[in-house]
């Protein structure tokens, strides 16, 4: 299944930028591995984008951070449920580009 979600937000700049679109494929189709640019629920933030950094098989859960200074503190993304993925992106629309 494809998702297409909007981007608010610079924490991932100035690989995806506020206002670019991002098409995932869901994690139920294809398992994330390290490096990939993940879509998550967060428990205080929402769904948001970042870079998955680290997965632990054995306790189900995976750790995250964005690119920017201005991301969310990586502390507050590590040992996340691994069930909280949405999807992996697989495309990116700039708004430069439509």
């Amino acid at each position: 299944m494809f998702s297409i979600f909007r981007i608010t937000g610079t924490s991932m700049s100035p690989q995806i930028n506020h206002g670019d679109y991002v098409v995932l494929l869901s994690s139920a189709l294809f398992r994330p591995w390290p490096g990939m640019k993940i879509v998550f629920n967060h428990p205080s933030y929402g769904s948001i984008l970042k870079y998955l950094v680290k997965i632990d098989q054995k306790k189900k859960t995976f750790s995250a951070q964005g690119l920017s200074d201005l991301s969310i503190d990586t502390k507050k993304l590590k040992n996340m449920p691994l069930y909280c993925i949405k999807g992996i992106v697989i495309w990116r629309f700039s708004k430069k580009t439509y």
